[in-house]
């Protein structure tokens, strides 16, 4: 399925709307069941309710929303940060869950990802064992920072035909800032591309 800028997910990102119905985790639902304070153990503070996420039970597609996580919000985002910038492998192990997300085919305008977790891990761990954290395309040292926005020389996964999805001998993980700017074109087209801009100068 070719990506489209007609999709109902960049139809809401134009308008800034989202599939949420309560994007800001202002549910009222979470006041008359919880009341409007909990306490943070973490940060050791009472907080509005809002600030307290839900906690997901249950299988996927099939979630029921009955607690609040016990963290605040914040400092939940915080721990995973420290948690997934700790080691490239977490990161990395980190972005590739987010890949398999259905949501994220579908925002992508993809065919649902047919590699498992282990086998797209499999993968990166073949390049890291021969390369390390060196970018196979850029030769910069990639970093594994969360938290910071959209840092250039991140650990990026990366489909090397983007005519194709993401599965074996099709994926690479590359510099965040390489994978953007190949995103709608073929290697080919971007390295022509880039020698223009270096043979002007």
């Amino acid at each position: 399925m070719p990506w489209s800028n007609k999709g109902l997910y960049s139809t809401l990102r134009r308008a800034k709307q989202t599939l949420r119905q309560f994007p800001t985790g202002e549910d009222p639902e979470k006041k008359h069941l919880f009341g409007d304070k909990q306490y943070c153990p973490h940060c050791e503070e009472w907080k509005d309710t809002y600030k307290f996420d839900w906690k997901r039970e249950g299988q996927p597609g099939n979630y029921t929303r009955e607690n609040l996580q016990v963290k605040c919000g914040r400092c939940r985002r915080k721990q995973q940060i420290k948690k997934y910038s700790s080691d490239p492998h977490s990161f990395v192990f980190r972005r590739i869950q987010l890949i398999l997300q259905p949501s994220a085919s579908e925002k992508g305008g993809r065919r649902k990802c047919t590699l498992i977790i282990d086998e797209f891990m499999n993968e990166w761990q073949q390049q890291f064992e021969k390369l390390g954290l060196r970018c196979p395309k850029t030769g910069q040292m990639m970093t594994y920072t969360k938290g910071d926005g959209k840092v250039l020389t991140n650990i990026s996964p990366d489909r090397i035909n983007n005519e194709k999805d993401y599965e074996k001998g099709n994926v690479q993980f590359v510099c965040y800032i390489y994978n953007i700017m190949k995103n709608k074109y073929s290697e080919k087209i971007l390295l022509t591309w880039c020698q223009y801009i270096v043979g002007k100068k």
